[in-house]
């Protein structure tokens, strides 16, 4: 039957390859403690044996020659002890997928793998526990044109081949399954296949690619995939670490629907494709910033501040469109400071009273009314009429534009009237060693952020008393 004559196909390929397979109608009785019984031990044993010798010649022997020693090893699979398993695995006796046999793989040919030192017969030894793969039996995106014979290791570590799927009646399924060989997990197809050939898709497989993840995420999220260095790690964490979106990690991603995010961090937003309320669920879940940290409060700001000090220092008004930017961060300021003064939702940002202090010395306030014209019309020196250098700076700018011009100052320094009945006095006492601020709703401005920012919550005895003196040099 079938079963003798593989038996004999077995043991042809054994003698060929070295291993003296004994009549047993002899007694060999000098030869007695050399043999080994013609069991699936006793043909690990003697290849072992051979092997480390250096006597073996695999190159006599194809896929169906091996194919059919490992059947006769799977008759005994159950009683091979692990020793024994893991000399069975180091042995080239198992048959990979042929790089290139897929329609679509098109990169089977380009990459350096184990595969291409399998010789004409594809087989090998197998790779390291865990890592010993069929091809995937699910449905993915990627089967339209075929899973490629190749696989990467997370990293673009060094890649091995899928092996190929043996026939389920075959004695040696019984030694594939002792030995961990299985079809490739989902998590473990994007651990190795898709995440490691991520730059090389266009952006509407990469698209394709998330939106599916996104279908299987949470079922993948606490899975073990398997690590080219023999670890493991969750897929979850493994996903979390890869930058997939535009360069990005799913952290560095910024919530869209923050107007400040929107407005200043366009390249840190989710694709289009990805902002419809169950993707951006998904992304938050992955941790997508949903609110606003101080790092990127500050980048906004600093936009802004770039931008106002540039049109300062070259003698322009600010634009309308920069004030409009400067009004927007100041109100996401306040609608938000309750969020970023708290330590607990600010894990790994600047410290409170670090970020303050920085934000103060940044241009994003426009004063509340332009300089008296006794002030503009004077010839008495900027220096004279201002003893604080940033107000007799922008006491020049005034004058150097001829009158009221739209500029942007910082907080630091000038003052945030938390009495607004008395703005008008402010107003008009602004302008020899403080700055009157135009903020919105200044009376709910918190009294944290005034002094953190180096701001007064009025003008000082020192201020208007110095003010009464510039009026009078007049």
């Amino acid at each position: 039957g079938s079963s003798a004559t593989e038996d004999l196909l077995a043991c042809a390929a054994l003698r060929a390859v070295g291993v003296a397979i004994a009549d047993t109608s002899y007694e060999l009785k000098a030869l007695a403690s050399r043999l080994r019984p013609l069991t699936g031990g006793g043909i690990v044993a003697a290849l072992t044996a051979l092997s480390v010798e250096g006597g073996l010649d695999w190159g006599q022997l194809g896929a169906a020659q091996r194919a059919s020693i490992l059947d006769l090893i799977s008759r005994d699979a159950a009683s091979l002890d692990e020793a024994a398993l893991r000399d069975v695995a180091r042995l080239p006796l198992f048959e990979f997928e042929r790089a290139g046999d897929e329609a679509g793989d098109e990169a089977g040919d380009s990459l350096s793998s184990e595969g291409d030192s399998l010789g004409p017969s594809c087989c090998g030894a197998l790779g390291p526990e865990g890592r010993r793969w069929l091809k995937p039996q699910f449905k993915t995106l990627a089967a339209d044109g075929g899973f490629p014979a190749e696989l990467l290791a997370p990293g673009g570590g060094a890649s091995s081949r899928f092996l190929a799927r043996i026939p389920a009646a075959a004695p040696r399924s019984v030694l594939y399954s002792r030995l961990q060989v299985q079809s490739m997990a989902r998590a473990d197809y994007y651990a190795s296949v898709v995440f490691p050939r991520w730059g090389a898709l266009d952006e509407e497989a990469r698209l394709a690619q998330l939106l599916e993840l996104q279908r299987y995420y949470e079922e993948l999220c606490d899975e073990r995939v398997a690590l080219p260095d023999g670890g493991a790690s969750s897929f979850g964490d493994l996903f979390g670490a890869s930058p997939l979106f535009g360069g990005l990690r799913a952290e560095q991603l910024l919530d869209p629907e923050l107007e400040l995010h929107v407005a200043f961090f366009p390249k840190k937003l989710p694709h289009p494709s990805l902002r419809t309320e169950r993707s951006l669920q998904w992304l938050r879940r992955c941790g997508m910033a949903q609110s606003l940290t101080r790092s990127a409060f500050s980048g906004a700001a600093e936009t802004v501040d770039a931008a106002a000090a540039a049109a300062f220092a070259s003698g322009q008004p600010a634009t309308p469109e920069l004030k409009a930017q400067a009004r927007q961060v100041v109100d996401a300021l306040l609608a938000s400071f309750s969020h970023l003064r708290d330590d607990s939702q600010q894990l790994g940002e600047p410290p409170l009273d670090e970020w303050l202090r920085h934000l103060g010395s940044l241009r994003l306030a426009a004063p509340f009314t332009a300089p008296p014209r006794a002030f503009l019309e004077s010839a008495t020196a900027a220096e004279e009429l201002a003893p604080a250098p940033p107000v007799a700076a922008l006491l020049a700018f005034y004058r150097a534009a001829g009158g009221p011009a739209d500029v942007l100052v910082p907080l630091r320094g000038n003052i945030v009237p938390q009495e607004t009945s008395s703005t008008h006095l402010l107003s008009a006492a602004c302008w020899s060693h403080a700055t009157v601020l135009l903020v919105p709703n200044a009376r709910a401005v918190p009294t944290e952020l005034i002094a953190g920012a180096g701001a007064f919550p009025n003008a000082t005895y020192e201020q208007l008393f110095g003010h009464v003196l510039a009026i009078t040099s007049l």
